[in-house]
């Protein structure tokens, strides 16, 4: 009897073990599929930054000799080249230390912080360029109205501007919402780990 009971309890034990071991493991496979998601999420919301940073640095030349090709004065060229550039220098800024190679390594407060302080800077942001986008507008209808030599000429200045606008100014709220969107499921992952982990 003694030892048939013996048995069970070396049999419990070896379950245990293994039981504790497949929990050890689901755990570890946890760990690495939320990384994975977390460094992917981060480098999307890099990679958003990077095409951002590639237009402004293709738009500044670009506006600036078709500006200047146009007959535009040159101190709307430089107003327009001096938000380009700002906007190039605060996209930069506004991603720095969030990289997703560091992060993978980094705790997960470092990683929360550096999210925040990403989507903060982007709603900051428009404080400081909406303001200057509507001086340039107006500035860039006194400059189109300026040049242009016949009605004809006004109006397609104005309705090229608009679909540049348009199109630009959609592209822009959509790679920015992107960025909101990933900055959240980041987050929404480290909350719902270290919830698991107070458990």
């Amino acid at each position: 009897m003694e030892n048939l009971l013996s048995q069970e309890m070396e049999e419990m034990k070896q379950q245990i073990t293994i039981l504790k071991r497949k929990l050890e493991n689901q755990n570890i496979i946890n760990e690495r599929l939320f990384h994975e998601t977390l460094k992917e999420k981060i480098s999307n919301i890099n990679r958003i930054a990077l095409i951002q940073s590639i237009c402004l640095v293709i738009a500044i030349p670009f506006c600036f000799f078709n500006f200047y090709r146009l007959g535009i004065s040159l101190a709307f060229n430089l107003f327009t080249t001096i938000f380009l550039i700002i906007a190039l220098i605060y996209t930069w800024w506004s991603h720095n230390g969030l990289k997703s190679k560091t992060n993978f390594t980094d705790d997960l407060i470092k990683v929360t912080e550096k999210l925040l302080r990403t989507r903060k800077r982007y709603k900051q942001w428009h404080y400081f360029s909406y303001p200057w986008l509507l001086i340039w507008l107006v500035w860039l209808g006194c400059e189109f109205y300026r040049i242009a030599v016949d009605k004809s000429m006004l109006i397609g200045l104005i309705v090229g501007c608009l679909v540049g606008g348009i199109i630009g100014g959609t592209l822009g709220w959509l790679q920015q919402r992107k960025i909101y969107r990933n900055i959240d499921v980041a987050l929404k992952q480290i909350k719902n780990i270290q919830d698991i982990d107070k458990q």
